[in-house]
């Protein structure tokens, strides 16, 4: 008659082992998928987008993409690799790129003609209204177009939705063709839209543009330099949602 086994091997489970191979197996599949990823990535591209920022590396300065002259005017080319600006700092750190006296000349410092900050809508581009336009009308001055070829520059490099809005200050306009502040703001909107899709070529699927006249003021303007900060045109770079 044959012995019986002893007890310790009695709970052996032989199956056991399958447990362990299974883990490796998944392992290595993600590692192979791992590779595969990163062997799909267009590393020229994001070195297109990127570059090192001093010795310690890590996230970069925006290359903009080349860009043709014509007749003295900037022409982009756009970005096959647009980023998606997602706070302050990268708008400013894109719009301040390249600051020189020579660009400024050109295209005119922050100090000058807009100003940045951030809003409920996302990252603003404002535009004083003052320098962009004569009193009381809605045409772009043509020695403004440069300052606007650098924002359509900065346009064409970034991924987000547009939204332009205009705004004036409260007093209500005087010989102008404009019968109230809303319309007045609404085609000084409108105008700097136009540029951008119709000069710039820039997708006007992008874009969203509306008027706000005197109801967003930045300041209570009761003074006339409160009342010329209030009047603008706002580029808004939209969060993502």
């Amino acid at each position: 008659m044959a012995k019986k086994k002893s007890g310790g091997e009695e709970g052996f489970d032989p199956t056991g082992w399958m447990v362990t191979f299974g883990d490796l197996l998944m392992l290595l599949l993600t590692f192979f998928v791992m590779l595969l990823t990163m062997r799909s990535l267009d590393t020229a591209a994001i070195k297109a987008i990127f570059t090192p920022i001093g010795k310690g590396g890590g996230i970069g300065a925006l290359l903009f993409p080349e860009a043709n002259q014509t007749s003295g005017i900037l022409e982009s080319s756009g970005a096959q690799d647009a980023m998606l600006i997602v706070s302050y700092a990268m708008l400013s750190e894109i719009m301040n790129d390249g600051e020189t006296s020579d660009v400024n000349d050109k295209w005119g410092s922050a100090e000058n003609n807009y100003e940045l900050y951030e809003n409920q809508e996302g990252y603003v581009i404002s535009l004083k209204a003052d320098v962009l336009f004569e009193s009381g009308q809605a045409d772009i001055k043509p020695d403004m177009y440069p300052a606007l070829d650098r924002i359509a520059y900065v346009l064409n490099a970034v991924s987000n939705d547009i939204l332009i809005i205009g705004h004036t200050d409260k007093i209500t306009p005087g010989r102008s063709r404009f019968s109230s502040n809303w319309e007045l703001s609404l085609y000084r909107a409108l105008s700097v839209h136009s540029y951008f899709i119709n000069v710039k070529k820039i997708d006007p699927e992008r874009f969203s543009t509306g008027g706000a006249g005197s109801a967003k003021p930045m300041t209570s303007g009761e003074s006339f330099f409160e009342r010329q900060k209030n009047r603008r045109v706002e580029i808004i770079l939209k969060r993502q949602k």
